[in-house]
């Protein structure tokens, strides 16, 4: 199998570095030939997104992994030109959307800033039944727990929980809300292993978990092996009037964001959700929180 990954970012580095470990071949989509240390032996097209441009890129490839960031009008264009392209394609019949994200399939409308673009390819998406495709709903990237110099992904302020200047950790209302976190590298093994498995259906949401628990069950976890951890109380009041104040909701800002915190939907589906080593997932091995935190002592960006 030939597969595609178009982008060429921070989650796309732990994509083309798990597919590059497998007997597939891998072939990155960017608008520039720039390198990062995870493509030194990939082959880069570059693409403008045109369907044109696309359908002769992914000629000889028989899948295409998005991890094209939203919210704007050019994740929606590219997404329904790929699609466009692979629906041509005689060859690329397979698609995974750029998603990387929370429960779309029970709430849609969330994050607010990202639910429009989001819900336009979804919309383009069903309407057709040429291409196979899915959303990975793998919720939080569970990498967000280690500093900056053990990930590829960068800082995202104060959208996610930990702050590793002043070692706080912010906790939404009762902190008893479950969120699911899954691995980066983990969530690259898992859409393989979807990818591979051509023969079967596919639903329109994956969802996975590397491990479900509340912030509190973290922050214990997390203060465990660092004492130094300290506790700020977030109230829904803080993160509305933030919103309010800043025009959050158009701008796409953290406050938008945070919101997800005081929901159910950054918690995968239990019934919903596949289970490592077993069906799509055999041979697929995903970590939890404490295990995780150990590959993080012994390798730069596990």
């Amino acid at each position: 199998m030939k597969i595609a990954i178009a982008g060429a970012g921070d989650v796309a580095a732990y994509f083309i570095e798990e597919f590059s470990q497998s007997p597939h071949e891998t072939v990155v989509l960017s608008r520039s030939l720039e390198r990062n240390s995870s493509m030194s032996n990939i082959e880069i097209r570059t693409t403008d997104y045109t369907v044109d441009n696309l359908k002769h890129n992914i000629q000889d490839c028989d899948a295409i992994v998005s991890t094209l960031a939203g919210p704007n009008e050019a994740y929606v264009a590219s997404h329904l030109a790929i699609l466009e392209a692979c629906i041509q394609s005689p060859r690329c019949k397979r698609f995974i959307p750029s998603g990387w994200t929370i429960n779309m399939e029970d709430f849609p409308d969330q994050p607010l800033y990202l639910s429009t673009s989001r819900n336009a390819v979804l919309k383009a998406l069903r309407a057709q039944s040429e291409v196979k495709w899915s959303f990975m709903c793998n919720y939080w990237f569970m990498d967000y727990i280690l500093p900056a110099s053990n990930r590829f992904l960068k800082d995202i302020g104060n959208e996610w929980i930990m702050n590793y200047t002043t070692n706080v950790f912010d906790l939404y209302g009762n902190g008893l809300q479950e969120i699911t976190l899954t691995s980066a590298r983990d969530t690259a093994q898992a859409t393989l292993a979807l990818l591979q498995a051509h023969d079967i259906p596919w639903s329109d949401f994956t969802h996975l978990s590397g491990q479900t628990l509340t912030p509190r069950e973290l922050f214990a976890l997390l203060k465990r092996h660092d004492p130094s951890w300290s506790l700020r109380n977030i109230t829904l009041t803080d993160v509305l009037r933030d919103i309010i104040d800043t025009n959050a909701v158009e701008s796409g800002v953290s406050g938008v964001l945070r919101l997800v915190g005081f929901t159910n939907c950054g918690k995968s589906p239990s019934e919903r959700t596949l289970q490592w080593n077993t069906g799509i997932l055999a041979g697929v091995h995903g970590r939890d929180v404490e295990t995780f935190l150990a590959d993080g002592r012994t390798n730069r960006v596990p």
